[in-house]
């Protein structure tokens, strides 16, 4: 299995350039590509026994692979029946009830950049795409941006992020903003890190953390900075979101430990009246806020209609969100929602009639309720991929209200689709397909 998977991931390096792509070597699977972030592969897991699909994983990054009782048994020595699922006490074969494993990680390996040192970039000294990745060690030092993670599951740790030192033999061109760390993508973080001297002023502040500028891509909400140290540094500042990028309006990362923010385990997130609540308290020189709620990611989605542009409307508040869609692909639209209120779909075109929606970085016990034009009464829900999930009728909101997410009510009269996705036991996401 080792090899397979190994191979896996070397046929995935020769593809890292595509958009997406997906390898299967004999069951262990590779999966990556900037698209395939934005739109998951659905992995199928067979049962060993029965050959019917046991799970779905839904996976944007990372490897796969899958061993069970069903394939290579053989006797052994004794006459005796063997297979390569093994007690790690004894090393033989393991004959405990257990039939089959599968075993999600970021890759087969993790690949570390240590001690790596740039200085002087006018533009970035780190770019990193991918998935699985590490900095460490880095000593980046009087550069215009020191480093932006365009990847899944990458790290920034133990490391030194210098904004302007006393080297002057030459300089950026006048003008040129610093930047420590940017957030892209993710999940991405930074670990451990010390921040020195971002506390200059150009065409926008100098700051140590950041997102990257105008982009109209998905960010995750889980992305995360955690232990940093900051001497004589402007913390963080985000620009003013643009209206055609929605991933401006979705910039929100978790402050760890509270030592960006001072709240242990808060959010800093853009000045929009859609992410913020009275527990917000603004940060002028951020241009941003700091918030103690936490954030989830939202996506509605459709594979032949265009779900974009359309508002999302807040309810108690009708703080509202206008959503353009991904840059080429109107048929998908993403934004950090707070959980555990209830969101209004407004479409400026046609009403799709198959939406999915995606709910992502979810914790226990959280849901989303989102309220859909819907012209008649679905004929079918899926949850979470699986026909075998079905999501039933409820007889009235409160029934909907009530449920765990395995219910929708449809309001005839009015014309509208009232959903709520809330993950089942032991995942941190959510789906439902309307048919």
């Amino acid at each position: 299995m080792g090899e397979a998977h190994d191979a896996a991931d070397l046929a995935a390096a020769g593809l890292a350039a595509q958009p997406a792509f997906a390898v299967d070597c004999g069951g262990d699977i590779r999966i990556g590509g900037s698209e395939a972030l934005l739109r998951p592969y659905e992995v199928h897991v067979e049962h060993p026994l029965t050959g019917e699909r046991a799970y779905v994983l839904r996976l944007g990054a990372g490897g796969v692979a899958t061993s069970g009782i069903d394939v290579r048994i053989w006797r052994d020595a004794d006459g005796g029946f063997a297979h390569h699922l093994l007690d790690p006490a004894s090393g033989k074969p393991a004959w405990t009830g257990l039939i089959g494993v599968t075993a999600l990680g970021e890759s087969a390996v993790e690949a570390d950049f240590r001690n790596f040192v740039a200085w002087k970039h006018s533009g970035r000294a780190v770019w990193m795409r991918g998935a699985s990745l590490k900095l460490t060690g880095a000593v980046l030092a009087d550069n215009a941006i020191g480093a932006t993670f365009a990847s899944y599951q990458t790290s920034v740790e133990d490391a030194l992020f210098v904004g302007e030192t006393a080297n002057n033999a030459s300089t950026l061109s006048s003008g040129t903003p610093r930047r420590g760390y940017e957030f892209y993508d993710g999940t991405v973080g930074a670990d451990r890190v010390k921040f020195v001297n971002y506390n200059g002023s150009a065409s926008i502040p100098w700051s140590a953390l950041g997102f990257l500028r105008n982009n109209g891509f998905s960010v995750s909400t889980a992305n995360y900075a955690g232990a940093l140290e900051f001497t004589n540094a402007n913390r963080y500042y985000l620009e003013t979101p643009h209206a055609d990028k929605d991933g401006d309006k979705a910039a929100v990362f978790y402050d760890r430990d509270g030592m960006v923010s001072g709240i242990n385990g808060g959010y800093v997130v853009p000045d929009l009246p859609f992410l913020i609540t009275p527990s917000c308290t603004l940060r002028p020189e951020w241009n941003a806020y700091v918030c103690p709620n936490r954030y989830v990611g939202l996506s509605i989605r459709s594979d032949a209609e265009n779900v974009a542009p359309l508002m999302l409307v807040r309810d108690g508040d009708a703080a509202s969100l206008d959503l353009v869609g991904v840059p080429g692909n109107p048929d998908a639209a993403f934004a950090s929602v707070i959980p555990g209120r209830r969101y209004t779909v407004q479409y400026a075109g046609a009403v799709p009639q198959a939406p999915k929606l995606y709910l992502d970085n979810v914790g226990p016990g959280e849901w989303v309720r989102v309220t859909l034009p819907y012209p008649q009464a679905p004929s079918r829900i899926v949850r979470d991929y699986w026909a075998g999930n079905p999501v039933v009728a409820a007889a009235d909101l409160a029934s909907l209200d009530a449920s765990a997410g395995d219910r929708y009510y449809y309001d005839a009269g009015a014309g509208l689709l009232h959903l709520k996705l809330m993950p089942m036991e032991d995942r941190d996401w959510a789906t439902q397909f309307v048919e």
